[in-house]
């Protein structure tokens, strides 16, 4: 049970080197993460599918404090929930990542 999100993390090479360089926490963290996309010199995405993304557990609770002493515009955080907007995450202002990485709201409507 639970609601579970998709989360994507961009973050560039010196967020990367810092990242793991933390606690074992959050090298686990990044470790497990669904999919790893480097972009060689320009950053890493990290995605996470279907995951309980509560802010509260030990790993998630240390990757955010963390990413709170580094610069933001060097990474971004999105987390995709199905309460989002209301209740979506987005932390950090690197907005220009090689990725694409956004929010992105829709709403579509399906009959037959």
């Amino acid at each position: 049970m639970g609601i579970r999100s998709e989360v994507g993390l961009a973050v560039t090479p010196e967020v990367f080197t810092e990242l793991r360089k933390s606690s074992g926490l959050v090298k686990e963290l990044l470790d497990n993460a669904d999919d790893e996309l480097v972009r060689d010199g320009e950053g890493v995405l990290f995605v996470w599918s279907s995951i309980k993304w509560y802010t509260d557990n030990d790993d998630i609770s240390a990757l955010l404090k963390a990413l709170e002493k580094l610069d933001a515009e060097e990474f971004l955080l999105i987390e995709a929930c199905s309460e989002y907007p209301d209740s979506g995450m987005v932390r950090g202002e690197w907005v220009d990542n090689p990725f694409d990485l956004e929010a992105r709201t829709t709403v579509e409507l399906h009959y037959s």
